[in-house]
């Protein structure tokens, strides 16, 4: 699927999940942007249209019930020799990853007005408890596992 399939097929999902237009462009802006940096097949990188609307749909759904509209949302999948370099790019664009699934799927938010600019860290450990209650010890959250690697975070202020 080529890219320009694969952005025709998403806001069709969009549009058909009740989307509002504006938010549409900027979902297709950003994945567009998203899929010309990294080169990769788009249901590769993003996952399937239809799965990857509904996982932006969620997502806004989640926000506005929680009463944060000014939040926006993206969510992608990566390999292991690609998701650091790309973490610590939206890291510094102010996204925040606020889950990491088991099929390497990455969920972000970014506050629209005043992002917060984050540092990420991966590490693998035989004793996960272990390395995360260092990681803490340090300043790092966790922010998820992907089969033997887990994921921390921490504003990027605080990296020192």
């Amino acid at each position: 699927m080529t890219t320009e399939e694969y952005l025709t097929d998403l806001a069709a999902q969009l549009h058909a999940l009740g989307m509002e237009r504006q938010r549409i462009e900027h979902v297709l802006a950003e994945a567009d942007d998203h899929l010309e940096q990294g080169g990769e097949d788009p249901v590769a990188e993003l996952g399937p249209p239809r799965e990857y609307a509904l996982s932006i749909h969620e997502a806004a759904v989640r926000e506005a019930a929680a009463g944060g509209g000014e939040w926006q949302h993206w969510a992608f999948r990566a390999d292991a020799f690609a998701e650091m370099n790309l973490l610590e790019r939206l890291g510094h664009e102010g996204w925040e990853v606020l889950e990491v699934r088991d099929d390497a799927h990455f969920a972000c938010r970014r506050h629209a007005v005043d992002p917060q600019h984050w540092a990420y860290r991966r590490r693998t450990s035989l004793r996960p408890k272990r390395k995360r209650d260092e990681m803490e010890s340090e300043g790092w959250v966790p922010c998820g596992t992907w089969i033997v690697f887990q994921y921390f975070k921490r504003p990027l202020a605080a990296r020192g």
